[in-house]
């Protein structure tokens, strides 16, 4: 993607920022020896629940406090979807001059009670989440739980 000089420092600064405190949430987490807060992985979730059955919710807005976990990316954002990996600079970059030139399409969404959990989109769900953005697109696959689960809980 070729966006502007000013765009691309603008993008470098808030991933340095945004990579910046999610290492100061890890550290004051060993400083105070508690785990950090990781995302929660889905497959875990689903197989605690002994969740089997599910259906495509369609195209909705959903808001991002209520994504607490991934299908797969555990180690590159924390809880709050602040990267922790270096290597994911430049991705996050063109995610985030998109999200400024032209917005970002819709994020793939698993649905387990009342939590999300990022199947497609963890940059844009990272991106817009710095940038001060409260819902984004998504396609919803909703799993059926025998147990209500918030995603305050979780």
């Amino acid at each position: 993607m070729n966006f502007g000089a000013g765009l691309r420092y603008e993008a470098d600064d808030a991933f340095s920022q945004a990579h910046r405190r999610a290492f100061l949430q890890r550290a004051v987490s060993a400083l105070r020896r508690h785990e950090p807060a990781g995302l929660l992985s889905f497959d875990t979730v689903r197989d605690k629940l002994k969740i089997h059955g599910q259906h495509f919710a369609g195209i909705q807005l959903i808001p991002l406090d209520k994504i607490v976990g991934t299908v797969g990316r555990y180690h590159e954002f924390d809880r709050a979807f602040l990267p922790t990996q270096e290597h994911i600079r430049e991705r996050w970059k063109q995610v985030y001059a998109a999200a400024h030139t032209g917005g970002v399409p819709p994020i793939d969404l698993n649905k387990i009670g009342d939590a999300y959990f990022v199947r497609d989109g963890h940059h844009r769900v990272s991106v817009l989440k710095e940038i001060g953005a409260r819902v984004v697109e998504a396609y919803v696959t909703e799993f059926d739980s025998p147990v209500p689960l918030s995603a305050d809980v979780v």
